[in-house]
Protein backbone atom coordinates (compact mmCIF):
# COMPACT_ATOMS: atom_id res chain seq x y z
CA UNK A 1 0.00 0.00 0.00
CA UNK A 2 1.30 3.53 -0.64
CA UNK A 3 2.68 5.72 1.78
CA UNK A 4 0.14 8.38 1.99
CA UNK A 5 -0.52 10.40 4.64
CA UNK A 6 -3.09 13.50 5.31
CA UNK A 7 -0.30 15.89 4.32
CA UNK A 8 -0.75 14.69 1.11
CA UNK A 9 -4.53 15.27 0.62
CA UNK A 10 -5.35 18.86 -0.81
CA UNK A 11 -8.41 19.97 0.36
CA UNK A 12 -11.23 18.10 2.03
CA UNK A 13 -10.16 19.56 5.50
CA UNK A 14 -13.66 18.75 7.66
CA UNK A 15 -12.89 15.08 6.59
CA UNK A 16 -9.28 15.19 7.47
CA UNK A 17 -10.34 16.67 10.99
CA UNK A 18 -12.37 13.87 11.26
CA UNK A 19 -9.68 11.61 10.03
CA UNK A 20 -7.41 12.60 12.64
CA UNK A 21 -9.80 11.98 15.46
CA UNK A 22 -10.03 8.26 14.17
CA UNK A 23 -6.15 8.19 13.74
CA UNK A 24 -5.67 9.53 17.22
CA UNK A 25 -7.71 6.88 18.83
CA UNK A 26 -5.77 4.24 17.02
CA UNK A 27 -3.12 5.32 17.81
CA UNK A 28 -3.36 5.83 21.38
CA UNK A 29 -6.10 2.88 22.16
CA UNK A 30 -5.18 1.86 25.17
CA UNK A 31 -5.28 4.96 26.98
CA UNK A 32 -8.86 6.10 25.28
CA UNK A 33 -10.45 2.53 26.33
CA UNK A 34 -9.47 3.14 29.40
CA UNK A 35 -11.05 6.08 29.84
CA UNK A 36 -14.79 5.03 28.48
CA UNK A 37 -14.10 5.83 25.17
CA UNK A 38 -14.57 3.52 22.17
CA UNK A 39 -13.34 3.25 18.67
CA UNK A 40 -16.84 3.31 16.16
CA UNK A 41 -17.31 0.45 14.19
CA UNK A 42 -17.30 1.37 10.93
CA UNK A 43 -16.24 4.18 8.11
CA UNK A 44 -17.73 4.31 5.07
CA UNK A 45 -16.00 7.36 2.18
CA UNK A 46 -18.35 7.41 -0.36
CA UNK A 47 -17.96 9.55 -3.60
CA UNK A 48 -17.76 9.08 -7.37
CA UNK A 49 -14.25 7.55 -8.98
CA UNK A 50 -11.33 9.49 -8.48
CA UNK A 51 -12.66 12.22 -5.57
CA UNK A 52 -9.93 10.33 -3.36
CA UNK A 53 -11.58 7.75 -1.06
CA UNK A 54 -8.94 5.14 -1.05
CA UNK A 55 -6.54 7.78 -0.99
CA UNK A 56 -8.30 9.36 2.35
CA UNK A 57 -8.19 5.88 3.87
CA UNK A 58 -4.96 4.94 2.93
CA UNK A 59 -3.39 7.72 4.53
CA UNK A 60 -5.67 6.74 7.91
CA UNK A 61 -4.29 3.30 7.71
CA UNK A 62 -0.80 4.78 7.19
CA UNK A 63 -0.47 7.04 10.05
CA UNK A 64 -2.36 4.93 12.43
CA UNK A 65 0.01 2.43 12.23
CA UNK A 66 -1.76 -0.99 13.50
CA UNK A 67 -2.76 -3.80 12.32
CA UNK A 68 -4.18 -4.34 8.83
CA UNK A 69 -6.65 -6.93 7.00
CA UNK A 70 -8.31 -6.32 3.43
CA UNK A 71 -11.00 -7.62 2.33
CA UNK A 72 -11.19 -8.57 -1.86
CA UNK A 73 -14.65 -8.36 -3.22
CA UNK A 74 -13.80 -10.10 -6.02
CA UNK A 75 -12.61 -13.26 -4.09
CA UNK A 76 -15.03 -15.94 -4.93
CA UNK A 77 -14.56 -17.57 -1.85
CA UNK A 78 -15.98 -13.81 0.15
CA UNK A 79 -18.09 -15.12 2.76
CA UNK A 80 -15.29 -17.46 3.96
CA UNK A 81 -12.94 -14.24 4.01
CA UNK A 82 -15.32 -12.16 5.68
CA UNK A 83 -15.07 -14.54 8.52
CA UNK A 84 -11.04 -15.47 8.47
CA UNK A 85 -10.67 -11.43 8.00
CA UNK A 86 -12.33 -10.97 11.04
CA UNK A 87 -10.66 -13.30 12.98
CA UNK A 88 -7.33 -11.84 12.07
CA UNK A 89 -8.58 -8.41 12.98
CA UNK A 90 -9.36 -9.78 16.91
CA UNK A 91 -5.86 -10.66 16.88
CA UNK A 92 -4.01 -7.65 17.45
CA UNK A 93 -5.84 -4.72 18.92
CA UNK A 94 -6.13 -2.06 17.25
CA UNK A 95 -6.57 -3.24 13.55
CA UNK A 96 -8.11 -1.40 10.61
CA UNK A 97 -10.38 -3.69 7.77
CA UNK A 98 -10.55 -2.17 4.91
CA UNK A 99 -13.03 -3.19 2.28
CA UNK A 100 -12.49 -1.02 -0.72
CA UNK A 101 -15.35 -0.52 -3.75
CA UNK A 102 -17.89 -2.51 -1.54
CA UNK A 103 -20.79 -1.34 -3.69
CA UNK A 104 -18.83 -3.16 -6.62
CA UNK A 105 -19.42 -6.46 -4.84
CA UNK A 106 -23.23 -5.47 -3.22
CA UNK A 107 -24.35 -3.91 -6.42
CA UNK A 108 -28.24 -2.90 -7.27
CA UNK A 109 -29.90 -3.41 -3.76
CA UNK A 110 -33.63 -5.13 -5.53
CA UNK A 111 -31.10 -7.53 -7.55
CA UNK A 112 -29.12 -9.03 -4.56
CA UNK A 113 -27.80 -12.89 -5.67
CA UNK A 114 -28.36 -15.47 -3.69
CA UNK A 115 -24.09 -15.19 -2.69
CA UNK A 116 -24.56 -11.32 -2.26
CA UNK A 117 -27.12 -11.82 0.05
CA UNK A 118 -25.21 -14.11 2.70
CA UNK A 119 -22.13 -12.13 1.94
CA UNK A 120 -24.29 -9.25 3.26
CA UNK A 121 -25.63 -11.47 6.51
CA UNK A 122 -21.92 -12.71 7.41
CA UNK A 123 -20.60 -9.18 7.15
CA UNK A 124 -23.52 -7.64 9.45
CA UNK A 125 -23.49 -11.20 11.84
CA UNK A 126 -19.59 -10.29 12.23
CA UNK A 127 -19.55 -6.28 12.55
CA UNK A 128 -22.77 -6.96 15.18
CA UNK A 129 -20.38 -9.55 17.10
CA UNK A 130 -18.15 -6.23 18.24
CA UNK A 131 -18.27 -5.17 21.56
CA UNK A 132 -17.71 -1.53 20.80
CA UNK A 133 -15.64 -2.46 17.70
CA UNK A 134 -13.30 -4.59 20.33
CA UNK A 135 -10.94 -2.28 18.78
CA UNK A 136 -11.37 -3.30 14.98
CA UNK A 137 -12.47 -0.42 12.78
CA UNK A 138 -13.84 -1.47 9.47
CA UNK A 139 -13.16 1.41 6.76
CA UNK A 140 -15.33 1.27 3.20
CA UNK A 141 -15.50 2.86 0.38
CA UNK A 142 -18.31 3.25 -1.92
CA UNK A 143 -18.90 5.09 -5.45
CA UNK A 144 -22.73 4.71 -4.36
CA UNK A 145 -24.02 4.67 -1.69
CA UNK A 146 -27.69 4.02 -2.65
CA UNK A 147 -26.24 0.36 -3.74
CA UNK A 148 -25.87 -0.62 0.07
CA UNK A 149 -28.51 -2.28 1.85
CA UNK A 150 -29.84 0.18 4.83
CA UNK A 151 -29.07 -2.26 7.56
CA UNK A 152 -25.71 -1.97 6.83
CA UNK A 153 -25.60 1.74 6.92
CA UNK A 154 -27.63 2.20 10.67
CA UNK A 155 -25.82 3.05 13.95
CA UNK A 156 -23.26 0.36 15.30
CA UNK A 157 -22.30 -0.94 11.45
CA UNK A 158 -21.05 1.28 9.14
CA UNK A 159 -22.48 4.54 11.55
CA UNK A 160 -19.45 7.02 10.26
CA UNK A 161 -19.87 8.53 7.08
CA UNK A 162 -17.99 11.03 4.81
CA UNK A 163 -19.29 11.92 1.38
CA UNK A 164 -16.35 13.41 -0.62
CA UNK A 165 -17.72 15.71 -2.84
CA UNK A 166 -15.63 17.14 -6.51
CA UNK A 167 -13.22 19.53 -5.41
CA UNK A 168 -14.07 23.22 -5.08
CA UNK A 169 -12.14 26.27 -6.72
CA UNK A 170 -9.90 26.62 -3.68
CA UNK A 171 -9.70 22.98 -3.49
CA UNK A 172 -8.44 22.45 -7.10
CA UNK A 173 -6.12 25.31 -6.90
CA UNK A 174 -4.75 23.23 -3.47
CA UNK A 175 -4.41 20.23 -5.33
CA UNK A 176 -2.43 21.73 -8.19
CA UNK A 177 -0.36 23.41 -5.94
CA UNK A 178 0.38 20.29 -4.07
CA UNK A 179 0.92 18.09 -7.31
CA UNK A 180 2.99 21.21 -9.28
CA UNK A 181 4.67 21.72 -6.80
CA UNK A 182 6.63 18.53 -7.31
CA UNK A 183 8.43 19.57 -10.42
CA UNK A 184 10.37 22.74 -11.19
CA UNK A 185 9.21 22.97 -14.48
CA UNK A 186 5.86 24.18 -13.34
CA UNK A 187 7.20 26.59 -11.19
CA UNK A 188 5.49 30.27 -13.12
CA UNK A 189 2.54 28.10 -13.91
CA UNK A 190 -0.76 30.11 -12.67
CA UNK A 191 -2.76 27.09 -10.07
CA UNK A 192 -5.25 29.93 -9.96
CA UNK A 193 -5.77 29.65 -14.05
CA UNK A 194 -5.59 25.83 -13.99
CA UNK A 195 -8.35 26.08 -11.11
CA UNK A 196 -10.54 28.10 -13.43
CA UNK A 197 -10.23 25.80 -16.41
CA UNK A 198 -11.20 22.25 -14.75
CA UNK A 199 -14.05 22.85 -12.51
CA UNK A 200 -15.57 18.98 -12.44
CA UNK A 201 -12.33 17.65 -12.36
CA UNK A 202 -11.36 15.34 -9.68
CA UNK A 203 -7.86 14.92 -7.91
CA UNK A 204 -7.18 11.48 -10.06
CA UNK A 205 -8.13 14.04 -13.29
CA UNK A 206 -5.69 16.73 -12.27
CA UNK A 207 -2.89 14.51 -11.47
CA UNK A 208 -3.57 12.77 -14.96
CA UNK A 209 -3.80 16.21 -16.60
CA UNK A 210 -0.20 17.03 -15.17
CA UNK A 211 1.38 13.81 -16.31
CA UNK A 212 0.18 14.21 -19.82
CA UNK A 213 1.55 17.62 -19.91
CA UNK A 214 4.63 16.21 -18.41
CA UNK A 215 4.94 13.09 -21.02
CA UNK A 216 4.73 16.01 -23.56
CA UNK A 217 7.09 18.78 -22.60
CA UNK A 218 9.32 15.65 -22.08
CA UNK A 219 9.16 14.50 -25.48
CA UNK A 220 9.32 17.33 -27.10
CA UNK A 221 12.47 18.74 -24.40
CA UNK A 222 10.23 22.46 -23.96
CA UNK A 223 8.93 24.42 -20.95
CA UNK A 224 5.26 23.85 -19.87
CA UNK A 225 2.92 26.49 -20.81
CA UNK A 226 -1.15 27.32 -20.05
CA UNK A 227 -1.93 26.06 -23.52
CA UNK A 228 -0.15 22.55 -23.05
CA UNK A 229 -2.74 22.08 -20.19
CA UNK A 230 -5.78 23.62 -22.09
CA UNK A 231 -4.36 21.26 -24.98
CA UNK A 232 -5.35 17.90 -22.81
CA UNK A 233 -8.17 19.27 -20.87
CA UNK A 234 -10.71 17.78 -23.11
CA UNK A 235 -9.06 14.17 -23.27
CA UNK A 236 -9.34 13.96 -19.54
CA UNK A 237 -12.77 14.93 -19.62
CA UNK A 238 -13.70 12.89 -22.82
CA UNK A 239 -11.21 10.22 -21.51
CA UNK A 240 -10.33 9.77 -25.34
CA UNK A 241 -8.03 11.27 -28.13
CA UNK A 242 -8.68 14.00 -30.45
CA UNK A 243 -9.38 13.18 -33.66
CA UNK A 244 -10.62 15.46 -36.76
CA UNK A 245 -14.03 16.14 -37.60
CA UNK A 246 -15.70 15.71 -41.04
CA UNK A 247 -15.22 18.70 -43.33
CA UNK A 248 -18.86 18.89 -44.33
CA UNK A 249 -19.84 19.10 -41.15
CA UNK A 250 -17.01 21.01 -39.54
CA UNK A 251 -18.62 24.60 -40.53
CA UNK A 252 -21.87 23.24 -38.54
CA UNK A 253 -20.10 22.44 -35.68
CA UNK A 254 -17.84 26.02 -36.09
CA UNK A 255 -21.17 27.93 -36.09
CA UNK A 256 -22.92 25.35 -33.10
CA UNK A 257 -19.65 25.93 -30.93
CA UNK A 258 -19.34 29.54 -31.65
CA UNK A 259 -23.04 30.58 -30.90
CA UNK A 260 -22.51 29.44 -27.49
CA UNK A 261 -19.45 31.09 -27.52
CA UNK A 262 -21.49 34.32 -28.06
CA UNK A 263 -24.42 33.98 -26.13
CA UNK A 264 -21.84 33.08 -23.06
CA UNK A 265 -19.30 36.25 -24.40
CA UNK A 266 -22.15 38.99 -24.51
CA UNK A 267 -24.70 37.49 -21.37
CA UNK A 268 -21.89 36.54 -18.75
CA UNK A 269 -18.73 38.84 -19.94
CA UNK A 270 -16.92 35.40 -19.61
CA UNK A 271 -14.24 34.36 -22.75
CA UNK A 272 -14.58 30.45 -22.58
CA UNK A 273 -12.34 28.41 -24.53
CA UNK A 274 -13.75 26.40 -27.77
CA UNK A 275 -13.11 23.01 -29.41
CA UNK A 276 -14.20 21.97 -32.91
CA UNK A 277 -12.36 18.85 -32.48
CA UNK A 278 -14.43 15.53 -32.06
CA UNK A 279 -13.47 13.29 -28.69
CA UNK A 280 -15.41 9.90 -29.22
CA UNK A 281 -19.02 10.98 -29.82
CA UNK A 282 -18.39 14.81 -28.50
CA UNK A 283 -18.23 16.88 -31.99
CA UNK A 284 -17.05 20.01 -30.50
CA UNK A 285 -17.86 21.90 -26.75
CA UNK A 286 -17.16 25.61 -25.09
CA UNK A 287 -15.55 24.87 -21.72
CA UNK A 288 -16.67 27.56 -19.48
CA UNK A 289 -14.36 28.78 -16.04
CA UNK A 290 -15.84 27.61 -12.99
CA UNK A 291 -19.55 27.14 -13.90
CA UNK A 292 -21.65 25.27 -11.82
CA UNK A 293 -25.03 24.29 -13.94
CA UNK A 294 -26.33 22.46 -10.68
CA UNK A 295 -26.77 25.43 -9.17
CA UNK A 296 -29.21 28.19 -11.27
CA UNK A 297 -31.30 31.32 -10.07
CA UNK A 298 -34.50 32.67 -11.55
CA UNK A 299 -33.11 35.56 -11.90
CA UNK A 300 -30.93 34.26 -14.15
CA UNK A 301 -32.50 31.19 -15.66
CA UNK A 302 -33.35 32.74 -19.18
CA UNK A 303 -30.07 33.90 -19.73
CA UNK A 304 -28.71 30.24 -18.79
CA UNK A 305 -31.10 28.60 -21.04
CA UNK A 306 -30.01 31.17 -23.51
CA UNK A 307 -26.54 30.13 -23.70
CA UNK A 308 -27.61 26.58 -23.54
CA UNK A 309 -30.09 26.34 -26.76
CA UNK A 310 -26.57 29.19 -28.14
CA UNK A 311 -25.66 26.55 -30.34
CA UNK A 312 -28.94 25.87 -32.22
CA UNK A 313 -29.03 29.64 -32.54
CA UNK A 314 -25.52 29.57 -33.83
CA UNK A 315 -26.55 27.42 -36.27
CA UNK A 316 -29.88 29.36 -37.25
CA UNK A 317 -28.97 32.61 -37.41
CA UNK A 318 -24.97 31.38 -39.54
CA UNK A 319 -26.30 28.70 -41.46
CA UNK A 320 -29.69 29.53 -41.44
CA UNK A 321 -30.57 25.49 -40.60
CA UNK A 322 -30.29 23.23 -37.74
CA UNK A 323 -28.51 19.91 -37.21
CA UNK A 324 -28.22 16.76 -34.73
CA UNK A 325 -25.42 18.41 -33.09
CA UNK A 326 -28.25 20.40 -31.10
CA UNK A 327 -29.95 17.16 -29.06
CA UNK A 328 -28.22 17.27 -26.08
CA UNK A 329 -28.62 20.61 -26.02
CA UNK A 330 -32.44 20.61 -26.08
CA UNK A 331 -32.58 17.78 -23.43
CA UNK A 332 -30.52 19.93 -21.42
CA UNK A 333 -32.47 23.30 -21.64
CA UNK A 334 -35.71 21.14 -21.07
CA UNK A 335 -34.43 19.39 -17.89
CA UNK A 336 -33.28 22.93 -16.33
CA UNK A 337 -36.92 23.94 -16.65
CA UNK A 338 -38.59 21.09 -15.72
CA UNK A 339 -36.17 21.73 -12.50
CA UNK A 340 -37.57 25.04 -12.40
CA UNK A 341 -40.71 24.08 -12.16
CA UNK A 342 -40.44 21.39 -9.55
CA UNK A 343 -39.17 23.70 -6.87
CA UNK A 344 -41.72 26.27 -7.71
CA UNK A 345 -39.84 28.88 -9.70
CA UNK A 346 -42.60 29.71 -11.48
CA UNK A 347 -45.20 29.78 -9.08
CA UNK A 348 -47.02 27.25 -7.95
CA UNK A 349 -50.36 27.32 -10.82
CA UNK A 350 -47.91 24.87 -12.61
CA UNK A 351 -45.98 23.64 -10.07
CA UNK A 352 -45.15 19.70 -10.22
CA UNK A 353 -42.73 17.46 -8.58
CA UNK A 354 -42.09 16.34 -11.71
CA UNK A 355 -38.63 14.14 -11.10
CA UNK A 356 -40.54 12.22 -9.01
CA UNK A 357 -42.23 8.91 -9.90
CA UNK A 358 -46.50 9.28 -9.85
CA UNK A 359 -47.75 7.07 -7.48
CA UNK A 360 -50.90 5.31 -8.10
CA UNK A 361 -53.01 7.84 -6.34
CA UNK A 362 -51.37 11.07 -7.41
CA UNK A 363 -53.66 12.52 -9.91
CA UNK A 364 -52.34 15.26 -12.15
CA UNK A 365 -55.37 17.24 -13.68
CA UNK A 366 -55.04 17.94 -17.84
CA UNK A 367 -54.76 21.93 -17.20
CA UNK A 368 -52.06 21.53 -15.23
CA UNK A 369 -49.80 19.19 -17.63
CA UNK A 370 -50.85 21.88 -20.01
CA UNK A 371 -49.75 24.84 -18.39
CA UNK A 372 -45.92 22.92 -17.85
CA UNK A 373 -46.17 22.03 -21.24
CA UNK A 374 -46.85 25.59 -22.46
CA UNK A 375 -44.41 26.64 -20.08
CA UNK A 376 -41.20 24.75 -21.17
CA UNK A 377 -42.77 25.74 -24.83
CA UNK A 378 -42.63 29.62 -23.95
CA UNK A 379 -39.14 29.36 -22.73
CA UNK A 380 -37.55 27.24 -25.24
CA UNK A 381 -38.54 29.67 -27.96
CA UNK A 382 -38.34 32.74 -26.14
CA UNK A 383 -34.39 31.88 -25.31
CA UNK A 384 -34.02 30.22 -28.78
CA UNK A 385 -35.25 33.49 -30.07
CA UNK A 386 -33.19 35.97 -27.87
CA UNK A 387 -29.93 33.49 -29.01
CA UNK A 388 -30.61 34.40 -32.66
CA UNK A 389 -30.64 37.85 -31.70
CA UNK A 390 -27.92 38.04 -29.86
CA UNK A 391 -25.36 36.30 -32.30
CA UNK A 392 -26.82 38.25 -35.62
CA UNK A 393 -26.42 41.27 -33.55
CA UNK A 394 -22.61 40.24 -32.80
CA UNK A 395 -21.82 38.27 -36.14
CA UNK A 396 -18.84 40.03 -36.46
CA UNK A 397 -17.16 37.17 -33.64
CA UNK A 398 -17.99 34.99 -35.40
CA UNK A 399 -15.96 35.91 -38.46
CA UNK A 400 -12.89 37.16 -36.22
CA UNK A 401 -12.59 33.15 -34.54
CA UNK A 402 -13.88 31.13 -37.24
CA UNK A 403 -10.76 30.90 -39.75
CA UNK A 404 -8.37 30.44 -36.59
CA UNK A 405 -10.90 27.54 -35.31
CA UNK A 406 -10.49 25.71 -39.02
CA UNK A 407 -6.90 26.15 -38.70
CA UNK A 408 -6.18 25.12 -34.73
CA UNK A 409 -8.92 22.83 -33.77
CA UNK A 410 -9.64 24.68 -30.75
CA UNK A 411 -8.88 28.03 -28.31
CA UNK A 412 -8.10 29.08 -25.47
CA UNK A 413 -10.00 31.72 -23.96
CA UNK A 414 -6.55 33.91 -23.79
CA UNK A 415 -6.06 33.11 -27.77
CA UNK A 416 -9.62 34.75 -28.12
CA UNK A 417 -8.87 37.46 -26.05
CA UNK A 418 -6.17 38.28 -28.36
CA UNK A 419 -8.02 37.73 -31.51
CA UNK A 420 -10.98 39.68 -30.31
CA UNK A 421 -8.84 42.87 -29.77
CA UNK A 422 -7.63 42.42 -33.07
CA UNK A 423 -4.00 41.00 -32.26
CA UNK A 424 -2.56 37.97 -33.44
Amino acid sequence: MNKYTLQDIAGYETEKQEAKKLITILQNYDEYVKDGIFLPKGLLLVGEAGVGKTLLATAIINESNVNLVTLNSKDENIIENIKLAFNEARKSKPSILFFDEIDSFIGARIEFSDLQRRAIQTLLTEIDGLNNSNGILLIATANDKSCLPRSLLRSGRLEKQMTLTLPTFEARENIFDLYLSKHDIFNDISRESLSKKTNGFTGADINNLINEVLIDCKINKKKPTIGDFEKYIPTIIFKDVKRENDKEQLKYIISHEIGHFITTYILKNEIPSITVDRYDTVTGYVKRENKNMNFIKLSSLEDDLTIVLGGIAGEKAIMNDMTTISDGDVKKAEEMIKNAISVGMFGFDCYYPINEKRGPNIVVSDSKISKIENKISEYMNRTLEKGVKIIKENIDIYNKLKDELIKEGSLSSEKISKLLKGER
